[in-house]
Formats: C-alpha cells, structure tokens, sequence
C-alpha cells in the first residue's frame, strides 16, 4: 500500500508519508508535492514494525519520515474515547515504534497528531 509521486519506483523519495490520507497526512502530501518534493506515501499499518523496517530500509529517504498515521476515532473522536486501548496503541505505541525504527536507521523523523481540536465537518 505505497503510492510514489513523480519519481521512478527505484528512486530514493525525498519523505516517506505515512499516513497519507487523514487530515494532517493529506494536507501534508498536497503541500510537499506542491514544494516539488518525491514522496513515497503509505498507508502500512503502524503495528506492521516489519513492514515499516522492509519500507525503510528499501526507499531510504534522503530528508525522512514524517508520519501522521494514527487512530482518530470512527466515526468520530468519541470512539477514542470508548477505545482507548486501541487509541493508546496506534497513537502512542505506534508512533514509538516508527521513531525507534527511524532512529535505528538514523533518519529524521516527524510525528504529527492533533487533539481533536477541528471539527469533522
């Protein structure tokens, strides 16, 4: 589930977006591509630490990751609220993971989350 944009599927991106389809991820894709920058945009899930390991150790970003995946409730926050240990895993186990991995390979990371603090509509 990775989506390169404007690059050859062998090219080294500039980031690695994982998250790409939520509110910060998406926002995030349109203003990198719209600075020019490649970026490999996954949706890989954030417990799939084998998964995220294989796409980093294979794209190898040259500026790193940013990553903006995470639990936002469905359909709404409330579910986080009912959930919160499938909240805590995504948004904090998660993120943990992605940066440990990012450390290990020695790339840059970003995590991003909101608070709930825009309304869904």
């Amino acid at each position: 589930p990775h989506h390169a944009s404007h690059m050859a599927s062998d090219a080294q991106p500039d980031f690695v977006l994982l998250g790409p389809t939520g509110f910060l991820g998406s926002a995030m894709l349109r203003s990198l591509e719209a600075a020019g920058c490649t970026v490999v945009a996954s949706r890989l899930r954030l417990k799939d630490r084998l998964g995220l390991e294989q796409l980093l150790d294979e794209r190898r970003p040259k500026l790193g990751v940013i990553c903006a995946a995470g639990e936002r409730g469905r359909p709404n926050i409330a579910w986080c609220n009912d959930h919160p240990v499938e909240t805590v895993d995504a948004n904090i186990t998660g993120q943990l993971s992605v940066a440990a991995a990012c450390h290990e390979r020695g790339l840059h990371v970003i995590l991003l989350g909101t608070g709930a603090f825009y309304a869904a509509d």
